[in-house]
């Protein structure tokens, strides 16, 4: 009994031709159109069977699409960074290149192209400001010497408002 996904020898012979000069997506679609009466092929059996076949791409073929970071982008970006929030930066980068970018975006450039935006929490407050001073949080001296604060075998441990 055969597969019926199994390959035919005509489809075989088009895979090795087609195989060097489109991508594995591309194949895919053109195999649907090619042989309708034939099991959809995705572009992962597109791969694995060229894999068996011992085919590649032809050189100066393009695998991937470009970086979505370019050189342009990089530049503007360090440019701009510094000094603005990140709902700012991710409104200025929908202006200028189409699509907006995620506060996880922002903050993983940051960290990949060392850039620092000058704001905190996207706030533009010292951190300082923020924190309380240690004076406010120092509590009053225990009345207590350090003798009577040590726990002892068969003592109760004394706290304030515990039944």
């Amino acid at each position: 009994m055969t597969r019926t996904n199994s390959w035919t020898p005509e489809e075989e012979a088009w895979l090795r031709e087609v195989y060097p000069d489109h991508g594995n997506a591309e194949i895919a679609a053109m195999h649907a159109e090619r042989f309708p009466d034939r099991p959809r092929r995705t572009d992962k059996s597109i791969n694995s069977r060229a894999k068996v076949y011992g085919l590649h791409k032809a050189d100066g073929f393009v695998r991937k699409p470009p970086r979505f970071w370019t050189p342009e982008r990089v530049e503007w970006f360090r440019a701009y960074v510094p000094g603005h929030t990140e709902s700012e930066i991710s409104a200025e980068h929908e202006r200028l290149f189409g699509a907006p970018l995620s506060e996880g975006q922002i903050g993983n450039a940051k960290t990949k192209l060392g850039v620092r935006s000058g704001t905190h929490g996207a706030r533009f407050e010292k951190r300082m400001e923020r924190q309380r001073r240690c004076e406010d949080c120092i509590a009053e001296a225990p009345t207590m010497s350090v003798d009577e604060q040590r726990w002892r075998r068969g003592t109760m441990p004394r706290t304030e408002g515990a039944r």
